[in-house]
């Protein structure tokens, strides 16, 4: 019951961010963010070890647990990969916001902004039911007694689970056979 209390919250909160957003900001969000986020995985590295060659002197960081073999000696590498990925994100994210608020105004258009709210409302509770599928099945396959207890008797999470045959299908093919 506690699921499908929260799954339906979920949804609820969604669709009317969506509706608040509208369909081009909410695209504009979806993609900026991947867009952010693979840049950062790819420059996070790079932009780590200019940041480590400039404040080598000033920082020596270390494992707080034990990590063994090819990570023995890298702490420091893998702080400043860390603080550049931040970076990367926080800048990212600053400039998607600006070009987001940039799009506002279509919002306020009679006909258009009615129509785009609509859509609005309708891709981020697509993407949010595409979300709660992801994370059910992920709830699904750890072996937590509790959970599966919930999983089980949540009538919400096991109509979304169920009714949705081909992303299930999609996701065994991406996970098992590959």
């Amino acid at each position: 019951m506690i699921i499908s209390v929260i799954i339906i919250l979920a949804m609820v909160v969604a669709g009317y961010k969506g509706y608040q957003y509208g369909f081009l900001r909410t695209f504009a969000i979806s993609v900026g963010r991947v867009i952010i986020w693979t840049l950062a995985v790819l420059l996070a590295h790079n932009l780590g070890t200019v940041m480590q060659n400039f404040f080598t002197s000033a920082v020596n960081a270390q494992w707080s647990t034990e990590v063994g073999g090819q990570f023995i000696g890298k702490a420091t590498e893998f702080l400043f990969s860390g603080m550049g990925f931040a970076i990367i994100t926080i800048i990212g994210t600053l400039l998607l916001r600006i070009i987001v608020r940039g799009l506002k105004f279509i919002n306020h258009l009679p006909l258009l902004g009615f129509t785009n709210r609509l859509a609005g409302l309708l891709l981020n509770m697509i993407m949010m039911y595409v979300t709660v599928f992801f994370t059910l099945q992920i709830i699904g396959i750890w072996p937590i007694s509790e959970l599966h207890v919930q999983l089980t008797h949540s009538p919400v999470a096991q109509m979304i689970m169920q009714k949705t045959p081909v992303l299930s299908r999609t996701i065994y093919e991406w996970f098992l056979l590959i």
